[in-house]
C-alpha cells in the first residue's frame, strides 16, 4: 500500500508541471490552401498579432503554434505573390488546439515605382585611355589642390609625390631611350614620352 501511495505522488509530481504550463497556454493548427481549395502553400507565414510567436507551412501546408497565451487575438497568414489573410477574434484556451485553416487569393503584390539614380563616380579607375572631363563641381568634391593634381587625373599623366612635375605618357626626366643598343640617343632626343616642368 506504502509503495502505491509513493508512485501515485511520486507521477502526481512530475505530471504538474505540464499541467501548470498548459493552463496558461494553447495552440493554434490548421491548413494554408490555394484559392482553389486544394492546393497547399508550402512556407506560408502563419503570424499571431501582438506576439512573438508564428510558423510556416509545411510541405502538406499544415501549421502548428504551441506555447499561445490565454487570449483573443488576430491571425494573419502570409506568401509572397498571394494576398494575405487575416483572421480576426481568434479564441485561444487553455490546453486546447484552436483549429483556424487560411484560403489565399491569388493577388497583386506590386511594390509601385522605384526610381533609380546614378551617381557619377569622381574617379573611374576601369577608363584606361578615355578622356576625362573634370568640371568644376568635380573640383569641389575631390579631396586634390592645385592644377598638376587635377591634371594628373587624366589617363597617361602621373605627378610626382610631393611635387607639381607632371610626367606625360610614362616619361620621366631622367629615363633615355638607347637606340637598339648602339649607344645613340632616339630621334625624339632620348626622352620616352614627354615630361613637363611644374605649373
Amino acid at each position: 500500500m506504502l509503495r502505491s501511495l509513493s508512485t501515485l505522488v511520486l507521477l502526481l509530481l512530475l505530471a504538474l508541471p505540464g499541467v501548470a504550463l498548459a493552463q496558461g497556454t494553447g495552440t493554434i493548427a490548421g491548413r494554408v490552401l490555394e484559392s482553389d481549395g486544394v492546393t497547399s502553400v508550402i512556407g506560408a507565414t502563419i503570424r499571431v498579432e501582438g506576439t512573438g510567436l508564428g510558423a510556416q507551412t509545411n510541405l502538406d501546408g499544415d501549421y502548428r503554434i504551441i506555447g499561445v497565451p490565454v487570449g483573443t487575438y488576430s491571425v494573419t497568414s502570409t506568401f509572397v505573390g498571394l494576398a494575405s489573410q487575416t483572421q480576426t477574434g481568434v479564441d485561444v484556451n487553455a490546453g486546447y488546439t484552436r483549429q483556424l485553416n487560411f484560403t489565399l487569393a491569388s493577388g497583386d503584390q506590386s511594390i509601385g515605382e522605384a526610381e533609380v539614380v546614378y551617381v557619377n563616380p569622381l574617379i573611374t579607375n576601369d577608363a584606361i585611355g578615355a578622356p576625362r572631363v573634370v568640371t568644376g563641381e568635380d573640383l569641389e568634391n575631390l579631396p586634390i589642390r592645385g592644377v598638376a593634381a587635377t591634371v594628373a587625373l587624366q589617363g597617361g599623366i602621373v605627378n610626382t609625390e610631393g611635387s607639381s612635375e607632371l610626367n606625360i605618357r610614362g616619361g620621366r626626366a631622367e629615363e633615355e631611350e638607347q637606340d637598339r643598343g648602339r649607344g645613340e640617343q632616339g630621334e625624339t632626343g632620348g626622352k620616352v614620352g614627354h615630361s613637363v616642368g611644374s605649373i
